[in-house]
């Protein structure tokens, strides 16, 4: 019994392990894709690179600087994910489904 429950600990830890690796690669692969779609001068791109491993390079590269503007059709197509960090780089709510985030990031984008 105890070895049944040794085996069902160790494959829910294993579990886990793979869903936050999968989660941190879909997050810099995400970053990544918005980096690529977006025009970014020479100097974010050196702060993007340095700051690639602690999270959003928006975060870092931002310093004073303002947030990136958005187009209307990028924003429709992008993941939940994205569009939260997107939000929180905005100072704004991240709760909702993905109309609700889309609507609040568009609403920043027309102002």
């Amino acid at each position: 019994m105890e070895r049944l429950k040794a085996a069902k600990a160790r494959r829910a830890a294993e579990a886990a392990a793979a869903k936050k690796d999968d989660a941190d690669a879909a997050r810099q692969k995400a970053l990544a894709a918005a980096a690529a779609d977006m025009a970014l001068s020479p100097q974010l791109r050196d702060k993007a690179a340095e700051a690639e491993a602690l999270g959003s390079f928006f975060e870092e590269a931002g310093g004073g600087e303002d947030v990136p503007k958005l187009e209307p059709r990028k924003v429709k197509a992008m993941k939940p994910a994205l569009l939260k960090e997107e939000l929180k780089l905005r100072g704004l709510s991240t709760q909702g489904n993905a109309k609700a985030l889309v609507a609040r990031l568009l609403e920043t984008c027309k102002v």
